[in-house]
């Protein structure tokens, strides 16, 4: 299931690949695009907090023409931290990480700009490397993936995209440690993640990759700029069985909430004196210490946006450009190169060992069959389930399965 080909049925004008040019309908003032169909964690997140936020930035491609600092700083400071992780907590590695960094972020960031974006600037993330290594110098893991992308299925025909920071392990165990920068930090910053969709999604997919691992959670890493000192913090975040479903259905409702409001977009017009669909959430437009919303001024000056894309023949307002978000295109994610569930039924209850689409990566096991009925059964499934008997192996070995086995 995608949102493109979910707003196509029935209309025989449609094309199968939309290139952005299209109508949503005939003559509608909004464009289709296929960055509508790649749903991540941080379209998710936006879409929970304002459903008309997340029209106006994903849905209209509507992005503030000003460089954006925080995400240009957070960005130089992921490569940087992956480079930390890769190579070690040592001096040489923190002086070639803050090399990194500075690199990323001279692109856009003069030296001039440093004092007018201090306390995030370069001179604190050379601080905050060095003082993390001391911090967290007794760290044990062993690295498998740093900076990867990919989608997995979070319902049958619903796939949702997340991008891992890194995947670590040790003795046994598997996690994600997600890095966060940030100048705010308040008492309840480790429960803001612990019903977060972003871990909730991440978890999701170490439970799809573990195999005969434990998992261990998600691994929040914040790093905190003050004017004078910069203070690190951790979280983890361990959901249960129960917890990881909660977490799966609300993701779920989300994605059919924008597919909802997608449609009822096609029959609103310019004409409107309000649209309808995308509702404003007004809670949310000073929600981050108390921080106004980029998009304010659109919906505090028009009830309409449509009528706002009417008068500018498709473009967007004065002070923003149209740049839609995709994950697929960030160029420091590469792809994920562990096999990704095809099927998923409960979050956190089953695992699948699968190939993925282009067949490339294949996990051969002793293929098991039940004791009464023959059905085949896969890894370490313990019961039949079309007739809960117990397995009997066979020696036979299965390839480009997807039959999924439970815990």
């Amino acid at each position: 299931m995608d949102i493109l080909s979910l707003i196509s049925r029935g209309s025989e004008s449609q094309p199968s690949d939309p290139s952005g040019s299209v109508p949503l309908t005939s003559g509608h003032v909004v464009s289709l695009h296929p960055s509508w169909d790649v749903i991540d964690a941080t379209k998710l997140k936006t879409f929970s907090v304002c459903m008309r936020k997340g029209f106006l930035q994903y849905i209209l491609g509507w992005d503030s023409d000003y460089k954006n600092h925080d995400f240009i700083f957070g960005e130089a400071g992921h490569l940087a931290q992956a480079h930390l992780i890769n190579e070690g907590y040592t001096l040489k590695a923190v002086e070639e990480a803050f090399n990194i960094f500075l690199t990323r972020y001279r692109k856009d960031f003069s030296e001039i700009t440093d004092v007018d974006f201090h306390p995030k600037s370069p001179i604190n993330m050379s601080n905050a490397l060095i003082s993390y290594v001391q911090e967290y110098r007794e760290d044990k893991f062993e690295v498998l993936y740093t900076e990867v992308a990919d989608k997995v299925l979070i319902n049958e025909g619903l796939e949702v995209y997340f991008r891992l920071d890194a995947v670590l392990q040790h003795d046994n165990s598997l996690w994600v440690r997600e890095k966060k920068f940030s100048k705010w930090r308040t008492k309840d910053w480790a429960d803001s993640w612990q019903l977060n969709v972003q871990p909730g999604l991440y978890n999701h997919v170490l439970h799809c990759i573990a195999g005969d691992r434990q998992v261990k959670g998600v691994e929040m890493d914040g790093t905190f700029f003050y004017k004078n000192e910069v203070k690190h913090e951790r979280a983890w975040v361990s959901p249960n069985a129960d917890e990881m479903e909660a977490a799966r259905w609300d993701i779920i409702s989300l994605v059919e909430d924008i597919y909802r409001n997608i449609e009822s977009l096609k029959l609103e017009s310019p004409s409107q004196p309000a649209l309808k669909s995308f509702r404003k959430n007004t809670e949310a437009c000073f929600a981050y210490y108390n921080k106004k919303c980029p998009y304010y001024q659109i919906c505090n000056g028009c009830s309409n946006p449509l009528r706002v894309l009417d008068n500018n023949n498709g473009e967007p307002p004065t002070g923003y450009v149209r740049k839609f978000w995709d994950p697929t295109k960030v160029d420091r994610f590469k792809p994920f190169l562990l096999p990704i569930a095809k099927v998923v039924p409960q979050m956190g209850r089953v695992r699948c060992t699968v190939v993925k689409e282009d067949n490339s990566y294949i996990k051969d096991d002793v293929c098991f069959s039940c004791s009464s009925c023959g059905t085949p059964l896969f890894g370490r499934e313990n019961k039949c389930r079309d007739c809960m008997m117990k397995p009997i192996q066979t020696g036979v070995k299965y390839t480009n399965s997807s039959i999924p086995y439970f815990e």
